[in-house]
């Protein structure tokens, strides 16, 4: 596909060298070799996943079980009247911490699922019910969130569930939605590159589906239309590009690309390496459901992967059994009570030690300039 888009462009521009002929050799080639490599990336995770699921089976139903246990016993203890606010944020804390665990072993149950969503709205209403405040910040940060720029004021944000409130933002979000689509198609106008408007339009005359006599044919042109349309909808310059070698290869429509348009396909040949770049990091670092597997057990020799993955079992065994005599020492006389004060109280330890570290490091700072 590179060495046929060359003669394209080759062709527009004559023999003589070009730098942004080689330019968009260089960057599709790039981008044949990322996509290349993400796809093995994840090819590999999934082996990864796979024998990790075989090795460790055991050991993650045991884990599971007795995180589930701890959560449930924290849902179903804790109180606002046996725990201050400070205490019960430990609690959510540590609710919080135990539910990622969970996460990165397949996901939480449907059962504990609900009950930790009722915990939580549980706790906003009552929270709600002490400070009324709480409902205009909650209600600023779902503007904020959904980027409306509204006024507090202007609604009654102690009934987010009010048939006049929710037609109010119904209103504001459609409002919104019409000014970011009018915006949207303003710039598409301004960036279209009219060369390949005219591209897209004999292209599209080309592969129109109606013109077919067979079924077979119709076919494979409905699929190449579709194609071509959603490029030129993103105006994926490139795309077209490559659509038009595959519609085509003689180059019937006697298009040329002058420089203007080459410049256009670079920066877009320039935004797409970067997007494959930064998926191929979230897949290492981000992703939930393929970061635990590779930061983990990633290795090139399976021995190696093994390895990693037994050792991790023992560390699973560790934590299991951690979380076990956790729950022995909550179920003694005033066991848990004991625990979440003597939590908030090394979180407060712990506070103060990073205060005084920051207060050292401005009077650090301030010393310096005298």
């Amino acid at each position: 596909m590179t060495d046929k888009i060359q003669i394209i462009l080759k062709q527009s521009e004559g023999e003589k060298k070009n730098k942004k002929m080689e330019d968009i050799a260089k960057k599709s080639l790039k981008i044949e070799k990322l996509k290349a490599d993400n796809e093995k990336l994840l090819g590999k995770i999934i082996y990864l996943k796979n024998l990790f699921n075989d090795v460790a089976k055991d050991k993650v139903t045991t884990f599971l079980a007795i995180k589930e246990q701890h959560i449930e016993f924290l849902i179903d203890n804790t109180t606002e009247d046996l725990f201050s606010e400070d205490e019960v944020e430990i609690i959510i804390e540590i609710i919080q911490n135990e539910l990622i665990f969970i996460e990165n072993f397949g996901g939480v149950s449907d059962k504990l699922r609900e009950k930790t969503t009722v915990f939580f709205q549980q706790l906003l209403i009552n929270q709600e019910q002490e400070n009324e405040d709480l409902n205009r910040i909650a209600f600023e940060m779902m503007m904020e969130q959904m980027g409306l720029d509204v006024d507090p004021d202007d609604f009654d944000c102690n009934d987010f569930n009010s048939p006049e409130f929710k037609q109010k933002i119904y209103e504001k979000i459609n409002e919104k939605a019409a000014f970011e689509t009018q915006q949207a198609a303003q710039e598409k106008v301004e960036k279209t590159d009219i060369d390949f408007q005219k591209l897209y339009k004999k292209l599209a005359k080309i592969v129109h589906p109606d013109l077919c006599k067979s079924d077979e044919d119709k076919l494979a042109k409905e699929s190449l239309m579709k194609n071509l349309t959603t490029a030129w909808e993103n105006r994926d310059y490139y795309e077209i590009l490559s659509l038009w070698i595959m519609i085509d290869p003689e180059n019937t429509v006697g298009l040329t690309l002058n420089e203007k348009n080459q410049k256009n396909i670079i920066k877009q040949l320039n935004e797409k390496i970067n997007l494959l770049e930064v998926e191929n990091w979230k897949i290492k670092n981000n992703y939930e459901d393929t970061s635990f597997y590779y930061q983990n057990f990633y290795a090139i020799k399976e021995q190696t992967i093994l390895n990693k993955i037994k050792k991790f079992n023992i560390e699973l065994e560790e934590k299991t059994e951690i979380t076990q005599q956790l729950l022995k020492k909550y179920k003694l006389k005033n066991g848990f009570t004991k625990a979440i004060k003597a939590k908030l109280k090394e979180k407060k330890r712990q506070m103060q030690l990073y205060d005084l570290d920051f207060d050292e490091l401005i009077s650090f700072f301030n010393s310096r300039e005298h």
